[in-house]
């Protein structure tokens, strides 16, 4: 019996080492009939984000407003306008440089809060005086352009009149 028992442990070791180093075989590629050939897609082209406008210097105190400019307004009902910021808050608006003090259009009062112009119109020639009955406030965004010229922007104005006055308007500084 003894001798039984060692064939048969020689026999299971012998079947054991043959499984052992065998590895099972690589499946077949199969072809389907009419089948084209899969080419992946092109790896996508990356495309560039947008260039960062720079930063728009802006007028941001009455310090840096103060004196007397000039708005063209090209094409404009207004005509030529010529405004005097004061360092009191005051802005006086007149046809040309002489009328600022004896004939103005309008006056008006004006601050800075958070970097924001804000006007409100105290008087003005009639025609001129739309924004004073309702003590209509303009807000606008004053742009610093690279010619040194400031292009007033709208941010929020009850004035329809001044805010199609102002809007956009590129004024000039007066020596």
């Amino acid at each position: 019996m003894r001798n039984l028992v060692v064939i048969l442990v020689g026999i299971g070791l012998l079947l054991l080492s043959g499984c052992a180093g065998s590895t099972p075989p690589a499946p077949t590629p199969t072809q389907l009939p009419n089948a084209e050939p899969v080419t992946p897609p092109p790896a996508p082209t990356p495309v560039p984000l947008p260039t960062p406008e720079p930063a728009v210097a802006t007028i941001t105190s009455a310090e840096e407003l103060i004196g007397v400019w000039h708005d063209a307004h090209p094409g404009g009902f207004m005509g030529d306008t010529f405004a005097r910021y004061s360092a009191d808050g005051t802005m006086r608006g007149a046809s040309s440089l002489e009328k600022l003090d004896t004939e103005p259009r309008f006056e008006s009062e004006y601050w800075f809060e958070n970097g924001v112009f804000f006007q409100r119109d105290t008087a003005g020639l009639p025609g001129w005086d739309v924004c004073v009955k309702d003590g209509l406030i303009g807000q606008y965004r004053l742009e610093v352009l690279a010619n040194g010229n400031v292009r007033t922007v709208l941010i929020e104005d009850g004035c329809e009149i001044r805010a199609m006055f102002k809007d956009g308007a590129e004024i000039v500084r007066v020596p």
